[in-house]
């Protein structure tokens, strides 16, 4: 009886989802996540980043390497957390094909301006809306990309490719 009141069990079923929570904690690698990782490896990515894009770039300020997410699918849904925070990143400007999404966020807990610019090619089809959120939940980052604001401004900017229809089924 102990035992079961200590380790509480939560099985959520969404189609091919399947998420364990513990009294403890959470187990944010759900077997949705391994058929994603195997997909993107089949697709030729190195697999999934454990975190989502706007963690990540928040890392590479402080610290870490653009590198070590290079060729990786980064999943905005990996934790909720990340959710929110890469469902932050709105589109304000088309070029060429080309949505650039900024993140301008102040965070309190850390006393600091967080603002980060990514560039994502516009999907087929799409119609582009400034001030929309990132429509695919998955994306690889390829490199950098350079291009030039209407003030002739040369800036450097992550690339990140939608990547749901080949990793996603």
């Amino acid at each position: 009886m102990e035992l079961k009141r200590r380790l509480k069990l939560l099985f959520v079923l969404a189609g091919s989802f399947i998420a364990v929570s513990y009294a403890g904690g959470d187990c944010s690698y759900s077997a949705e996540r391994a058929v994603i990782d195997k997909a993107a490896k089949k697709a030729g990515y190195k697999g999934v980043f454990d975190i989502g894009i706007a963690r990540f770039l928040y890392k590479v300020k402080h610290g870490a390497q653009l590198k070590d997410g290079l060729n990786y699918v980064f999943w905005s849904k990996i934790s909720a957390k990340d959710a929110k925070a890469d469902a932050l990143f709105e589109a304000y400007q088309l070029v060429d094909e080309v949505i650039i999404y900024s993140l301008s966020e102040y965070s309190s807990s850390q006393n600091e301006l967080i603002n980060f610019t990514i560039m994502v090619p516009k999907e087929r089809d799409d119609l582009f809306l400034e001030g929309q959120h990132l429509r695919s939940a998955c994306h690889a980052y390829t490199g950098n990309v350079e291009y030039v604001t209407i003030f002739g401004v040369k800036r450097t900017v992550p690339f990140f490719k939608p990547v749901c229809n080949e990793v996603c089924r």
